[in-house]
């Protein structure tokens, strides 16, 4: 229970860091590697999601357009794990993974 509580914590998170925006941006995202991420989310492939961000983490290094569209990704991987991470374990496990990803472990 405490986990699906921080995983609502870190959701409302990413959403804050959105606040002053339009809307959702839905414009293609161009970063390199992206297309491995899109497929994997469309396959439900968790492992595949993860290591595809992973990639495209280190591709937009220190680029702010690169880092924005990194985020973008990143967002469409949260959307996706969050709502599944009550009843799937590997959902669960890649959303720890995003997690160290983001922390550097």
């Amino acid at each position: 229970m405490a986990a699906r509580g921080l995983a609502v914590a870190v959701l409302a998170a990413f959403l804050l860091m959105g606040c002053g925006e339009s809307g959702p941006d839905n414009s293609p995202i161009k970063l390199k590697g992206a297309d491995k991420v899109l497929t994997a989310i469309q396959k439900n492939d968790c492992e595949g999601m993860i290591a595809g961000l992973a990639e495209a983490k280190e591709v937009a290094g220190n680029n702010p357009e690169g880092k924005a569209e990194y985020r973008r990704l990143r967002e469409k991987v949260a959307d996706y794990l969050v709502p599944r991470m009550a009843d799937d374990e590997k959902a669960k496990e890649a959303y720890r993974a995003l997690s160290a990803l983001e922390t550097g472990r």
